[in-house]
């Protein structure tokens, strides 16, 4: 029987047989940041999901936290380090 950790699905979603992280953003920053922050994972690989979601979970809620503190953020560089730091654990046996 699988165990509660390979079980967990907090902050995933499946979609078309592919697993996806969401994190709700408060409504006070719904106007900039919309209702919920979305990115795709490109697998179908619940145990892998879960490895990989935590980097992109971390990710989304800087966003959020800069949000709240007014900052800026380079979408583009804030994607790249997201992209390369999924590809880093994905490589991890």
């Amino acid at each position: 029987m699988a165990t509660r950790k390979a079980r967990d699905e907090s902050y995933l979603e499946r979609k078309a047989g592919k697993y996806r992280v969401v994190v709700a953003v408060p409504r006070s920053l719904h106007k900039a940041l919309g209702t919920k922050l979305k990115r795709e994972l490109h697998t179908d690989s619940l145990s892998l999901a879960n490895k990989l979601k935590w980097g992109v979970v971390r990710d989304f809620k800087q966003r959020i936290e800069d949000a709240k503190a007014g900052k800026a953020h380079d979408s583009l560089t804030r994607e790249a380090l997201s992209i390369a730091a999924l590809g880093s654990i994905a490589s991890d046996p």
